[in-house]
């Protein structure tokens, strides 16, 4: 009877005191939290494969904005190269026209002073020859 006494007495303890429903109650909570934590890595998880969408998106968007820009600027940059060669001729026509006009009004000079010259050894008054040397 002994051995009856002490199987009693530990099933008494064991289901009076509630420890096996301590266990089981334990157990089902300890499931619950990794069943939650498992949720939670998962979210998380899609939370950073999302950020990294929408970074990824936003780049791709940028550096097509960024390429249509350049296409502007260099369709712009080749539109305003043939507008400079066309001035850098005009001003080349320029200067050389410029440059013979220089040389005709040199002449010009030179001329009138050999007519201011002659002018002055034929004898002609000084009041003639004052408006050509002014000149």
């Amino acid at each position: 009877m002994p051995a009856l006494d002490i199987i009693s007495l530990l099933l008494n303890l064991l289901l009076g005191t509630g420890l096996i429903i301590q266990f089981i109650t334990i157990r089902s909570i300890r499931k619950e939290a990794d069943a939650k934590a498992d949720s939670a890595q998962s979210k998380a998880g899609r939370d950073k494969i999302e950020l990294v969408d929408n970074t990824v998106t936003t780049m791709v968007e940028t550096v097509n904005k960024l390429l249509e820009q350049n296409q502007k600027l260099i369709e712009k940059y080749a539109f305003s190269s043939e507008e400079n060669q066309l001035l850098r001729q005009e001003k080349v026509d320029l200067e050389q026209k410029f440059t013979a006009l220089e040389k005709k009004v040199t002449r010009m000079i030179q001329t009138n002073l050999k007519v201011i010259k002659v002018l002055e050894n034929m004898g002609v008054d000084e009041e003639v020859i004052k408006p050509l040397r002014e000149q």
